[in-house]
């Protein structure tokens, strides 16, 4: 996505069935990035409805 976007280099889209589900994939994704990588996440949008979600990681961009 650099070419693209200088604001990130990664745009992941994964999709969920449910609320209950995307919030599990969010929270594991959280979990995932701090343990493994160190890297904690800048920001999240539509977490509280959860129709969608955006995890912003920086680099990585990741919609739900």
């Amino acid at each position: 996505m650099r070419e693209l976007s200088p604001e990130f280099d990664y745009f992941i889209i994964a999709s969920g069935a449910s609320r209950r589900q995307l919030h599990a994939m969010s929270e594991e994704i959280d979990h995932v990035f701090k343990k493994t990588l160190g890297d904690r996440r800048l920001g999240i949008e539509g977490y509280e409805e959860s129709h969608w979600i955006l995890l912003d990681y920086g680099d990585i961009v990741i919609h739900l």
